[in-house]
């Protein structure tokens, strides 16, 4: 499985409440499966990246590419691999421009959250056409940012030691 990624929310909720999702849709798919002759232990493993394009027509276009990957007892050897992507549109309201940060940080957050149940779905079902267990995608989790550590007041900058001088 992924690694938990570390998610800027303010960023995704500058973007998040200025758009819509307007079309979510499966865009690409390739797969491939070896023949099992026995069982094996299986080991599963999903990475994904999710890239996001502004288009002039004031619409965001979020691509979440996914790859799958099962191997038997090894990594070395792969039984089956899957790569597919899901494409997601949102509709941009207001004339503010978006700072490219901020949709960096969106795309990956709701890209990754709006396409994880269809990726859920469309691994349990692939696994099973491969002759495989069906695969349950376990629930994506996000780490928050943390918070930046408040700065500490240095002697100098304009605060005083609370006592009153008089000229």
């Amino acid at each position: 499985m992924s690694k938990q990624e570390t998610v800027d929310f303010q960023a995704v909720n500058r973007v998040a409440r200025r758009v819509d999702v307007t079309d979510l849709r499966l865009v690409e798919v390739s797969m491939n499966a070896q023949s099992l002759q026995r069982k094996f232990d299986l080991d599963a493993d999903v990475a994904h990246t999710c890239v996001a394009e502004l288009k002039p027509d004031r619409m965001l276009d979020v691509l979440c590419t996914f790859e799958f990957r099962v191997a038997t007892g090894s990594p070395e050897s792969v039984a089956a691999e899957a790569r597919f992507a899901y494409l997601i549109s949102y509709a941009v309201t207001g004339d503010e421009p978006l700072d490219d940060g901020d949709i960096r940080a969106f795309a990956f957050a709701n890209g990754t959250y709006h396409s994880w149940p269809y990726v859920r779905e469309f691994l349990a079902d692939l696994t099973g056409r491969m002759g495989l267990p069906p695969f349950t995608l376990p629930v994506f989790r996000f780490n928050p940012k943390p918070k930046p550590k408040p700065v500490e007041p240095t002697p100098g900058d304009g605060e005083t030691d609370g006592k009153e001088t008089r000229e």
